[in-house]
């Protein structure tokens, strides 16, 4: 068996299919299987992986007859491999050739049963903007879940090499309609059985932001349904920790809403989706005072009910 199942979702890829091959294939850890998901796609990706499939016989190829959504997809790929641990990598991202490598032997090392790196976001202007995932908590269970909640950890499942017991042997949240935020649903649902993570600072992901990729091919509702649906569970699965934590997921909910404002998202819009997933009292004026205090609390409240309150505030930050 081998030590690495590295496993790549695909739909409608044929633009960046090949680049992340190339790169997974680069590695300078040999023992790996590389298994592609095609999930029903409908231009030239099958294609390209088949071709790839041909030259290197690693790479194996399990398909959806139609599209399912990445979710499903990604519990087929764990249902299909073989490896000791598991990589995810998205078909439009490339890896360091020595992410497997540098994860595997931390893992090992440290007798971790979660390992994770840096990564780079690289923007579609081409800039690069470093993000270093961190475990300032520690390594336990808790301690991970407080790193997500306080958004040191980006709620991904690439850039992370997870022991194949936390995903085949729990009960994992997969659940087709839910078209944004996948991998946090994924992440929270295998939490509480981490043993012991690691970090290494090393940025050996990168995420390339691509408008037509499987994450951002959704409508403007869509993106701020998910967005509210995403903040409502974390502030669900926040009740059950301390009021400090609490507090903090409520601070970092507050400042996710007034964000959407500050990028022009309808204000009706928003409180509608607001109300529909019960995070009306998030915005109160007693929650707002009890989050952030009275001279903030006075700023959002008014800026979550007048269009001037936004503007002003949002140059003040």
């Amino acid at each position: 068996m081998p030590k690495i199942s590295v496993l790549i979702p695909v739909y409608n890829a044929e633009r960046y299919v090949a680049r992340c091959l190339d790169s997974v294939l680069r590695q300078s850890f040999s023992d790996l299987e590389i298994i592609v998901g095609d999930d029903g796609s409908t231009d030239g990706s099958p294609a390209i992986i088949k071709e790839y499939s041909s030259r290197d016989d690693r790479i194996r190829i399990v398909s959806h007859e139609k599209n399912k959504g990445i979710m499903l997809m990604r519990k087929t790929l764990i249902d299909e491999s073989n490896g000791d641990y598991i990589l995810f990598v998205d078909s439009d991202d490339t890896v360091d050739e020595g992410i497997c490598e540098i994860l595997y032997s931390n893992a090992i090392r440290q007798d971790a049963d979660l390992s994770i790196c840096g990564v780079n976001q690289i923007k579609s202007d081409g800039s690069v903007v470093p993000f270093v995932n961190k475990l300032s908590y520690g390594s336990s269970s808790n301690d991970v879940l407080m790193s997500f909640l306080t958004r040191e950890l980006w709620h991904s499942l690439w850039a992370r090499l997870f022991d194949k017991h936390l995903l085949k042997d729990h009960p994992i949240y997969f659940d087709s309609k839910y078209i944004r935020g996948e991998d946090m649903y994924i992440n929270y649902s295998i939490v509480r059985y981490i043993r012991k993570a690691v970090c290494v600072p090393d940025r050996l992901y990168n995420y390339y932001e691509n408008n037509g990729s499987m994450m951002n091919s959704v409508s403007r509702e869509q993106f701020i349904d998910g967005t509210i649906k995403e903040s409502a569970f974390r502030v669900e699965f926040a009740k059950s920790l301390d009021d400090n934590v609490q507090t903090l997921v409520s601070r970092s909910e507050i400042r996710i809403l007034f964000n959407l404002l500050k990028q022009g998202v309808d204000r009706q819009t928003l409180w509608r989706f607001v109300g529909e997933n019960g995070l009306s009292w998030l915005c109160s004026f007693k929650n707002l005072k009890r989050s952030l205090g009275l001279r903030k609390a006075i700023s959002y409240w008014l800026v979550f009910r007048f269009d001037t309150a936004t503007r002003i505030v949002a140059r003040s930050n």
